[in-house]
């Protein structure tokens, strides 16, 4: 009797739970991400070096892949020296020319055509003016202009006397006067600057051409300094060339 006076009250209390205490609950999911269709984004490529090689557009990669060729590096190397040195000599016969027999001289003139009415021209306009030898020839395209032509170049300051020519009425010959040794020097002058410009030019290929070949990491070391060896031949040759038309320029100018 007393055991089921002290059990009852606890059945009771029991039955009184709600059931769902008696489960164990269960650990909270881990949260997904939402499935999704959009792709990865790419990486960015890397960007080319804008700069091209000297020697090829592509000159470093080949080498990776394949031996070098250092017959045609060499050629290269010397076909863009030899470039140099032609444009420094044609720069050279340009500054010689200028102001010896330098059309520009008489281009410019105002020509009076008319002076009942101040009617004036460019000579340029009224005739072609070549260089030949120490003289300019004036060829004038109306014959009744030579005159008005001839009056404009007497005019000026230039302390020539143009001479009309005896086989030709509308030709004029315009001797020029030697040069002074004041422009003499002066052409001398700036030859110099047009040939430490070309050797700066030759001194930029020799770098280009040394960075490449030491960057070839694969090539054997003897070849290597063969290839140098070969550098130092090639621009020696185009150095002395360079060094002679600039030399020979600079005593011409100042003996002429």
């Amino acid at each position: 009797m007393l055991r089921s006076s002290i059990t009852r009250p606890l059945t009771r209390s029991l039955l009184c739970q709600s059931p769902a205490q008696f489960l164990c609950p269960f650990p909270p999911l881990l949260h997904q991400k939402p499935f999704t269709t959009t792709p990865r984004p790419l990486k960015k490529a890397a960007a080319k070096s804008s700069k091209a090689h000297p020697y090829g557009e592509n000159a470093q990669e080949k080498t990776r892949d394949s031996p070098f060729d250092y017959a045609a590096h060499f050629e290269s190397l010397e076909t863009q020296c030899v470039a140099h040195i032609d444009k420094l000599k044609t720069d050279i016969a340009k500054l010689r020319a200028g102001g010896r027999n330098d059309p520009g001289i008489l281009e410019n003139i105002q020509v009076v055509l008319d002076k009942s009415n101040g009617a004036s021209a460019s000579l340029r306009d009224i005739a072609h003016v070549l260089p030949k030898g120490r003289s300019l020839v004036v060829s004038v395209y109306e014959a009744a202009n030579v005159k008005h032509v001839i009056a404009a170049i007497q005019k000026t300051d230039l302390n020539v006397q143009p001479v009309p020519d005896p086989k030709n009425a509308q030709l004029i010959n315009v001797p020029l006067p030697p040069p002074t040794k004041e422009t003499r020097i002066e052409v001398a002058n700036m030859v110099s600057k047009a040939g430490e410009k070309a050797m700066n030019l030759l001194r930029s290929a020799r770098q280009d051409s040394h960075k490449l070949i030491k960057g070839l990491k694969k090539e054997r070391p003897d070849d290597i300094r063969k290839a140098d060896k070969q550098l130092d031949a090639v621009m020696k040759k185009v150095n002395a060339e360079a060094k002679k038309v600039i030399d020979d320029a600079k005593k011409g100018a100042l003996e002429n």
